[in-house]
């Protein structure tokens, strides 16, 4: 059986967020959920307690236990000129926020300067003396591997600290991986922090999963603490690639006129939904980042962007209602197909919450055949752990088994799949035997009884 999700309407005409009208509440026992930026319901800011019930438990803007903090280089340049005002700037950030994720760029994101690097430590130190819990936007903290390295398999096989937490923090003698508490993994079809290289967006799924993986047998192997989260950091678009994939042009229609829009790619709803499924299942959750305000009118959308939106342009006679509120932070453009996608993985995974917590993880053995296959190719695992590298080696679905007491879970999703075709797949358990389908690249859930 298929676990479904609620029907969504939104579209790149429309541009609205069906999620909070469409989709029911939700509560998320232990997997953490949230935006930075907000949305606009009937005009009006939507409060954190009508968001929580859609599953939301993150905030830019919250209570200590509930606030993750995106930290930019604006907030930490005023606070840099020594080790103790960057510690002070730590012990205050971490009383504030629990989840926070460094984003320095420029002067303070070369952490091979010895001085950039003592204060980057003395911030992290103050930071994690109040409880908070700490990640970085720049670079892998813990593991650098990717899946499609040379030694990916031996990284999660006997996976090591081998990421910029090898520096050791010149003033304090300890390296920067004791003072970090969070892992994030980006989701996007660009490999940013590294070389900047663009890969296919469907291909980043397999690297977005071997990563929170490598993170999980870190912890389960005690070489980083057991409490460190591994989120899953998504945002709606993608640089061009493979071909150089022209930028969007999208051009909304509104009263007196339109406005056009140009900015990157955007990626496909269903990798935005693989995205948050994955990241819940493998990890600890997801967090929407650099998501401009959401609203459930097209107006609202459009107001909100073109009251400072770098690329846009309009024609005919605009006037912005004066009331429409500034946003929080400008962005690329994500309309609200991205949200509302996310939002569907996010309700779907809530249906087996407890069997993520006490069901066996196994990476299923399985056969599949795509459109134009003669015959289903078999699949068998090693039980090594190395299922996923091969799965991207050979460009294959990725399935996933969860079996709890009386039933058996299957999360699915074929990143390689051809656009507008299907993949059959069978998969088996205790000498059972069931046959999916998925379209394209769609992730599922699916679940049996034994």
């Amino acid at each position: 059986m298929k676990i479904a999700s609620f029907w969504r309407t939104s579209s790149p005409e429309n541009m609205a967020v069906c999620a909070m009208k469409k989709m029911p509440d939700v509560a998320l026992k232990s997997k953490l959920f949230g935006f930075e930026c907000g949305f606009y319901e009937n005009g009006s800011l939507m409060t954190d307690s009508q968001l929580q019930k859609k599953g939301h438990n993150l905030f830019r803007k919250g209570g200590k236990t509930t606030s993750l903090l995106t930290c930019t280089g604006d907030i930490v340049e005023n606070h840099f000129g020594s080790n103790e005002s960057a510690y002070n700037l730590g012990k205050s950030l971490g009383q504030a926020h629990q989840y926070i994720v460094l984003d320095l760029e420029n002067q303070w994101g070369n952490y091979d300067d010895p001085t950039t690097l003592d204060r980057v430590g003395h911030l992290l130190k103050g930071m994690k003396e109040e409880g908070a819990l700490v990640g970085d936007f720049l670079y892998a903290v813990f593991s650098r591997n990717m899946v499609w390295d040379n030694d990916a398999k031996a990284q999660l096989q006997n996976p090591s600290i081998n990421g910029v937490g090898t520096k050791i923090v010149p003033s304090l003698g300890v390296p920067l991986s004791s003072l970090y508490g969070l892992h994030k993994m980006i989701g996007y079809g660009n490999a940013y922090w590294t070389v900047k290289a663009n890969h296919d967006p469907r291909y980043a799924i397999y690297n977005y999963i071997y990563q929170l993986r490598v993170n999980r047998k870190l912890r389960t192997q005690g070489k980083i603490p057991a409490n460190t989260p591994s989120i899953g950091y998504l945002w709606g678009g993608c640089d061009s690639f493979n071909t150089g994939k022209p930028l969007i042009n999208h051009r909304i229609y509104v009263d007196g006129g339109y406005v056009n829009i140009q900015h990157s790619n955007e990626e496909a709803a269903s990798i935005m939904k693989g995205y948050a499924i994955w990241g819940m299942v493998e990890g600890d959750g997801v967090y929407y980042w650099t998501s401009t305000c959401m609203s459930d009118n097209r107006n609202d959308v459009i107001d909100i962007l073109y009251s400072g939106f770098p690329h846009c342009s309009s024609t005919g006679n605009i006037a912005l209602p004066p009331s429409r509120p500034e946003p929080v932070r400008i962005y690329p453009y994500q309309d609200g197909l991205s949200a509302d996608a996310i939002h569907e993985g996010v309700y779907e995974v809530s249906f087996i919450q407890d069997s993520l917590e006490q069901g066996q993880f196994e990476d299923a053995n399985y056969a599949f055949k795509r459109e134009g296959d003669t015959n289903f190719q078999s699949v068998m695992r090693n039980n090594d752990d190395t299922a996923i590298v091969e799965d991207y080696l050979q460009a294959r679905p990725v399935v996933l088994k969860i079996v709890d007491k009386k039933s058996v879970f299957f999360v699915i999703q074929d990143p390689a799949a051809s656009q507008n075709a299907q993949t059959k797949i069978k998969l088996s358990h205790a000498k059972k035997t069931w046959f999916a389908a998925t379209n394209a690249d769609e992730p599922q859930i699916l679940k049996f009884n034994l």
